[in-house]
């Protein structure tokens, strides 16, 4: 058995276990180009036909990052070459000081995740 083999597989029991998706099911993958969910994103593309879900993916630019642009080219061309439509929207969090109580990762992920929704 391989590694690649056993992702799969534990993967696909797990969904099954706890029944977290069914035929029909659109399941919309958040992808930040970054090695887990490229691998998450990889996996639900080879479990898609088999359980009968239509996958999306989602990519959210924070631009906090020089990187960032980059980021949302790399998962823009990935979805591409496996066919998998993409939803990518670009956010603004405020950067000046004292504007987010909680810290800038906190606010980015309060963005992502309304962009998300």
């Amino acid at each position: 058995m391989t590694i690649a083999s056993s992702l799969l597989e534990r993967a696909l029991a797990s969904i099954r276990r706890h029944a977290v998706l069914r035929g029909g099911d659109v399941v919309l993958a958040p992808v930040s180009g970054g090695a887990d969910s490229v691998a998450l994103l990889d996996v639900l593309r080879v479990l898609a036909p088999a359980l009968g879900l239509r996958l999306h993916a989602a990519h959210v630019n924070h631009g906090l990052r020089p990187e960032s642009g980059a980021d949302e080219a790399f998962v823009t061309d990935l979805c591409r070459d496996w066919d998998i439509p993409l939803h990518a929207q670009r956010v603004q969090i405020d950067r000046r000081p004292g504007a987010a109580w909680e810290g800038l990762e906190a606010a980015a992920r309060r963005a992502r995740h309304a962009a998300l929704r």
